[in-house]
């Protein structure tokens, strides 16, 4: 499904992802993932 993984498409795709998890689980579980995945990004730059 995914041809070519640029940076900003796969945090764009990662956002949206969490945003469907907010949606399912709502702000706790949501914010520990965003701030989960906000740490990883920092690992990674």
């Amino acid at each position: 499904m995914i041809e070519k993984v640029d940076s900003n498409h796969s945090v764009d795709l990662a956002f949206k992802e969490l945003v469907a998890e907010f949606v399912v689980w709502g702000h706790a579980e949501f914010l520990q993932k965003l701030q989960e995945a906000f740490v990883e990004q920092m690992n990674i730059l």
